[in-house]
């Protein structure tokens, strides 16, 4: 980490010289710009989203651990051998993050930090809250067959994490001004590795990622309000409407009962006269999948079912491919829901299935 501070601290230098050259650009500019050319990168390459328990594969095979199957040691194998090369892109998300940091094995974190770099190269799936947040601004201002552009969706590790800029004191105002800093700080800390933030984590006093965390509370909650959640459409429109809820409590906003029930109205009518859309795909993602656990009262919501339910959103709608397990894909590929013809993401459960995907 002193290393990485250092290099920081140098290329920071380096930035505020490059920014005091064009001191009219904002900082949102130079960020748009920054995203713009991210996505630039991109095209051509194949994404590829990979669930936590293929992390788990590869970082086990690295560590030559003997409970490894065949299968699971033929689709490493092959899938590092692809990943070498330009043809892919592995983002990762912060759903995928909670669980990689639950991951706490000494051995097991060193290798997981330098594969979580080798692989995703920086690349991140922007945070879905603030995903939700541009859903409901395009619902506001009546772009309803819309979706989020990419230069909008994909960041840098230290993003998904959010960037505090530091104020500059007065005596160094007369030096530098806050916009070039900004920029300079900006670019500086978007530098900064998945890994920095993984060993950011690692020591943090808070609990790591618990997969049981509130299911007790969601399927009491589930058992309660069973009626209003009878069928799976209405299951749908009250998890839309507590998508949304959630949403606003997180931001801290107060949303008037009506008001939301206004907004779900509105998203499920546009998802109805087109239904191939692909406009709120988090929202929709989300919803869709609650909804099916909510509205099959023999059904429980189990450990790992609201961060996998997550980890879809992430993936579904930005990546061409998904790694998963076999429930979770499931569930994507049901014919209630056929999540993965919507978005037109390949989602392949199993070693075996993975390793021939690859091999081809």
């Amino acid at each position: 980490m002193q290393e990485l501070r250092r290099d920081a601290v140098k290329r920071l230098n380096e930035y505020i010289a490059i920014h005091r050259l064009n001191p009219n650009q904002t900082l949102a500019e130079h960020i748009q710009h920054v995203h713009n050319k991210r996505v630039e990168a991109l095209s051509g390459k194949k994404l590829v989203y990979l669930d936590t328990l293929v992390w788990k594969c590869l970082v086990d095979y690295k560590l030559r651990k003997p409970k490894l199957t065949d299968a699971m040691t033929a689709f490493a194998e092959k899938f590092l051998a692809k990943t070498q090369s330009e043809q892919y892109a592995i983002p990762v998300a912060f759903s995928t993050f909670l669980e990689l940091d639950a991951l706490v094995l000494p051995e097991t974190r060193a290798v997981l930090n330098d594969l979580v770099d080798e692989l995703s190269r920086g690349l991140c799936i922007v945070y879905q809250q603030d995903r939700i947040t541009r859903e409901l601004q395009q619902l506001i201002r009546g772009e309803l067959q819309t979706s989020n552009s990419l230069p909008d969706l994909f960041c840098s590790p230290v993003e998904v994490m959010g960037i505090s800029y530091p104020e500059l004191p007065p005596f160094m105002t007369s030096q530098i001004d806050q916009n070039t800093f900004n920029k300079a700080w900006f670019d500086a800390m978007s530098e900064m590795p998945m890994s920095a933030q993984l060993r950011v984590a690692a020591n943090c006093p808070d609990d790591k990622w618990d997969n049981r965390l509130g299911l007790d509370s969601l399927n009491k909650s589930k058992i309660l309000h069973q009626e209003q959640a009878r069928t799976l459409k209405l299951a749908n429109f009250v998890e839309l409407k507590g998508c949304i809820e959630a949403w606003a409590a997180e931001e801290e906003l107060f949303l008037a009962p009506e008001f939301v029930t206004n907004l779900a109205s509105c998203i499920v009518l546009a998802w109805q006269v087109e239904p191939t859309s692909r406009a709120f795909p988090t929202l929709r993602i989300l919803s869709a999948l609650h909804s099916v656990l909510r509205s099959d009262p023999n059904r429980k919501f189990k450990s790992g079912d609201l961060n996998d339910f997550a980890v879809a959103a992430d993936a579904l709608p930005y990546c061409d491919v998904f790694l998963t397990d076999r429930s979770l894909a499931h569930l994507i590929k049901s014919k209630e829901l056929g999540l993965d013809t919507l978005f037109d993401c390949q989602v392949i459960h199993g070693f075996e299935a993975m390793a021939a995907y690859f091999d081809n």
